[in-house]
């Protein structure tokens, strides 16, 4: 093997030499370069798994609060159509009332307004009476002064005072 080798023109010594030098460069580049950046690739490995992990979680928790805040939004939207709800029906009853308390003002004023005119009409009745008494008074006198007829005044005053009081219809 030896005479092979010399034949091919390699030095065997040197050969040696080169294989040596390239176990020590093989063993000084694994120690101070391999491991290092090996270290530091698996250290970012880790810090690339572990920011995965956190983003999931921050994601499951985001899918978690979209969730709860679903559930919320729903709740609020329910209290917001009871609430306006109950508002509707107070302001029923409210304005039921108002048409209550104003259909009694109403009822009072018509009633009002009936005595009144009850009163205007008896107080024109009573004044139409009068008139009246007094123009038939007056109207016997002349026709009692025309005809020479006498006439008691006791019986004209008293037929005048029972007109007056309406216990004759006229």
């Amino acid at each position: 093997m030896l005479s092979a080798l010399n034949s091919l023109g390699i030095d065997y010594r040197l050969l040696i030499a080169q294989l040596v030098n390239f176990i020590l460069l093989f063993v000084v580049l694994y120690i101070f370069l391999y491991k290092p950046v090996l270290k530091i690739l698996n250290e970012r490995s880790n810090k690339v798994n572990k920011s995965l992990d956190d983003a999931e979680k921050i994601e499951k928790r985001l899918v978690t609060v979209e969730l709860e805040i679903d559930a919320k939004l729903a709740t609020a939207n329910q209290q917001t159509n009871l609430l306006l709800a109950e508002a509707q029906s107070q302001a029923k009853i409210i304005e039921t009332n108002l048409a209550q308390e104003a259909q009694i003002k109403a009822d009072q004023m018509i009633a009002k307004a009936k005595k009144e005119i009850t009163a205007q009409q008896q107080k024109m009745i009573a004044e139409a009476q009068t008139e009246i008494a007094t123009l038939v008074s007056a109207a016997i006198k002349l026709i009692a002064e025309d005809k020479t007829i006498k006439f008691d005044n006791n019986i004209i005053d008293s037929a005048i005072s029972k007109i007056k009081q309406g216990a004759i219809d006229v």
